[in-house]
């Protein structure tokens, strides 16, 4: 099954394009993986609901930028996950 093949199952799901953004990650497409992450977080409607997906996209999400060199907004993204989990390392 090809990665398009399972957005049509899963088109809603935003762990599917986190996912993707993964594999990107791991082939150093960091823009590619930036703009997965994106799609993923724009599929959280209800961050208090579900505040564990959330706060693995935008880690994820954050990583991509400082790879990608954008330190501010690596930084910022960095907060906004310290700010939803305070006490996960």
């Amino acid at each position: 099954m090809s990665f398009k093949d399972s957005l049509r199952i899963n088109d809603q799901d935003p762990l599917v394009f986190n996912e993707i953004a993964v594999v990107y990650y791991k082939q150093k497409n960091y823009d590619a993986a930036k703009e997965e992450l994106s799609r993923a977080l724009s599929l959280c409607h209800d961050s208090a609901n579900n505040s564990q997906t959330y706060e693995t996209i935008l880690l994820n999400l954050a990583h991509c930028q400082r790879k990608l060199q954008e330190w501010d907004d690596a930084i910022e993204t960095y907060h906004r996950c310290l700010q939803l989990n305070p006490k996960n390392p």
